[in-house]
C-alpha cells in the first residue's frame, strides 16, 4: 500500500506543471493570511510589527510597511523585550478589516491574543 501511495505522489509530482516563481519581498514569510481588497492582494505575516505585502497578481510582492510601528503598549507585560507579535489573521466583516494576532516571549508561558481594525 505504502509503494502504491509513493508511486501515485509521483505520477502527480510529474504531471503537475512548474509553478511560477514568486519574486519581489516574499522570503521567508512565516504564518501568512491573505485578503483581496479591490485589485490588490494583501499579504499578513509575523515579522517586526507584523509585517504587510501587496500584490496585484499573488506572484510579484512589495513590502508595504507593518500594522504595528512598535506593539502596542497593553501587549508589554506578555512581550517585553519588543515587538514580537506573530501569526496575523486578516477577515473583512461589518464594514472593517479585523486583523487577530497572537504575542510572547519565545519560551515564555505569558502570551495574548489582539485584535486591531481599521
Amino acid at each position: 500500500m505504502r509503494i502504491r501511495l509513493l508511486l501515485l505522489l509521483a505520477l502527480l509530482a510529474a504531471a503537475v506543471p512548474a509553478a511560477h516563481a514568486h519574486q519581489g519581498d516574499i522570503n521567508f514569510v512565516h504564518d501568512p493570511s491573505i485578503i483581496k481588497s479591490g485589485e490588490v492582494f494583501y499579504l499578513f505575516s509575523t515579522g517586526d510589527g507584523l509585517l504587510i505585502r501587496t500584490s496585484s497578481d499573488l506572484f510579484n510582492w512589495k513590502l508595504a510597511g507593518s500594522v504595528f510601528k512598535t506593539a502596542p503598549q497593553w501587549t508589554r507585560p506578555y512581550v517585553p523585550r519588543g515587538n514580537n507579535l506573530w501569526a496575523p489573521d486578516i477577515s473583512f466583516f461589518n464594514g472593517q478589516f479585523h486583523v487577530y494576532y497572537a504575542g510572547s516571549t519565545f519560551g515564555s508561558t505569558h502570551s495574548c491574543i489582539g485584535l486591531a481594525t481599521n
